[in-house]
């Protein structure tokens, strides 16, 4: 089992300011924005203690953006920054993460218009794709008014 949690670590090898491609070591983008994300859940609608709190990160860069949890960027960033780490002291971080109950992993490849989905089950990780239809703006200098104001 604990070394099943280090591959799969591997598996997910990100780093904080460069987003790589699972299972690689080669950047495929910057991340040029970072936001951190709270999300807040009840786990029994009855008792007002049972609400749960867990930070995600989106990193957005020009080709793609990720979003993950705040406990696979933290491992991925720790892996990045010493890639010379031991097996012993890897399988540590593994279990002194912060542990999460929504473990997603999702990858938008702009380009492609693809949207990639890693959901992990333990002790099995599921991986989907879905197209997806971009947003292409167009700016123009229109203005209409609507219940009074311009927009």
């Amino acid at each position: 089992m604990q070394a099943l949690l280090f591959y799969l670590l591997i598996f997910l090898l990100f780093g904080s300011n460069t987003i790589y491609a699972q299972g690689s070591l080669k950047p495929i983008d910057k991340a040029e924005l970072k936001l951190y994300y709270k999300l807040s859940y009840q786990l029994d609608s009855t008792d007002i203690h049972s609400v749960r709190e867990h930070v995600f990160v989106l990193q957005v860069g020009n080709d793609l953006s990720r979003f993950t949890s705040h406990g696979n960027f933290y491992v991925d960033s720790v892996l990045m920054a010493n890639p010379d780490m031991d097996f012993e002291s890897r399988r540590n971080l593994a279990f002194d993460r912060p542990r999460y109950s929504h473990h997603w992993d999702i990858l938008k490849y702009y380009e492609d218009e693809v949207m990639v989905t890693t959901d992990y089950v333990m002790p099995d990780s599921y991986q989907y794709r879905e197209y997806i239809d971009l947003f292409h703006w167009e700016l123009t200098d229109e203005i209409s008014t609507i219940s009074g104001y311009e927009v």
